[in-house]
């Protein structure tokens, strides 16, 4: 009979000590998880042609030929790009960029 309780109450005390070392993992996992810093978005990068037409400049993508905004100011292009598209970084060939004249604006 004293065997049994033995068993009984070691069977018992080896859940405790399982269930408290599975909570502790557990735990030190959740902690792993909301310590860890998200990953920044990868912004897109397009390539883009500029053309000029008397004073308005309009954009197109280089690859797809599609039309992605037009401005009368280097200023205005940049800031209709930013809010059509916040996470895509432009890039302009510079030849290009001197061609209609943006180059040396800022």
């Amino acid at each position: 009979m004293q065997i049994f309780f033995g068993f009984v109450l070691g069977f018992i005390a080896g859940w405790f000590f399982i269930k408290a070392i599975i909570m502790y993992k557990t735990q030190q996992i959740l902690k792993s998880i909301v310590d860890t810093p998200l990953p920044e978005k990868e912004k897109k990068v397009v390539h883009i042609n500029i053309t000029r037409l008397k004073d308005r400049f309009y954009v197109y993508n280089n690859d797809t030929q599609a039309f992605l905004t037009q401005g009368a100011s280097k200023a205005e292009i940049t800031e209709d790009l930013q809010k059509r598209f916040p996470d895509t970084s432009f890039m302009a060939n510079p030849s290009n960029l001197k061609e209609v004249g943006l180059n040396d604006i800022k």
